[in-house]
């Protein structure tokens, strides 16, 4: 959690503002990696995009991807310009980092002002509010979340707790599974065909499923223990420079 340690303590502005100042030195680096590398393969041909898309489901964008020469110039350009504005060209999955990037310092440009503020969970929800259908809301619920979970716990029986859990497990699970970007059409005929439409790209059922696990986490004590082992803990510590190459 980018806020927890953070939240309800006083005089970590200093460490807030280097926060800031080091999130995109550390993403750029990994971005800068994963662009370059891609850069090299669409170079010498060895992108076969076109090839996979004829035998597998992932029409039409799969096709869309890395076509035509490589061009050095508009490379250096890019990457010396506006870099995480223009690495999905490379990488398409990097898309995200740059949502992690500008939601980062939003985290840490909200604690700065408001983390030790009595009214900042009023706060939290305003921000949830305006960062409406956009995945920078996950980014406020979390912290809203996770400021609940430290100053204002909920005692619940261990019996509670656990059906709420499995509750909210199912239900992600169900949400979670929402066919996201088929058209309205084919939706009408699964078991997602009751729901409301959900028309927005940012937020509307995968920020739903996101919340509903994140909350099953918080309850779930088994979960938390099993998130603590050591191999969990390295991958969490490499996760950047996996995801930077985990789209090949």
């Amino acid at each position: 959690m980018l806020s927890y340690n953070y939240l309800g303590m006083p005089g970590k502005k200093i460490k807030l503002l280097g926060a800031i100042v080091k999130r995109p030195i550390r993403l750029g680096g990994v971005v800068l990696f994963t662009v370059t590398l891609s850069a090299l393969l669409w170079t010498n041909h060895l992108y076969y995009n076109d090839q996979l898309v004829e035998i597998s489901l992932s029409k039409p964008w799969f096709f869309d991807l890395w076509k035509g020469q490589f061009a050095l110039n508009d490379f250096l350009l890019n990457i010396s310009r506006s870099l995480f504005d223009s690495a999905d060209i490379y990488n398409i999955a990097l898309w995200t980092i740059q949502v992690e990037l500008y939601g980062s310092i939003l985290v840490f440009l909200t604690l700065l002002l408001f983390a030790d503020f009595k009214y900042r969970l009023i706060v939290f929800s305003i921000l949830i509010l305006v960062f409406a259908q956009s995945f920078y809301q996950g980014f406020f619920l979390g912290m809203l979340i996770a400021d609940l979970v430290k100053h204002k716990p909920v005692e619940l029986s261990a019996r509670l707790k656990q059906t709420i859990a499995v509750l909210l497990g199912l239900m992600f699970l169900y949400i979670g599974a929402y066919p996201h970007y088929a058209n309205i059409e084919y939706i009408k005929t699964t078991v997602y065909h009751w729901l409301p439409a959900d028309t927005g790209y940012e937020g509307g059922y995968p920020m739903l499923a996101a919340l509903l696990l994140f909350c099953f986490i918080c309850l779930n004590e088994q979960v938390k223990k099993g998130l603590q082992l050591p191999l969990l803990k390295y991958l969490g510590k490499i996760s950047y420079g996996a995801y930077g190459v985990i789209y090949w």
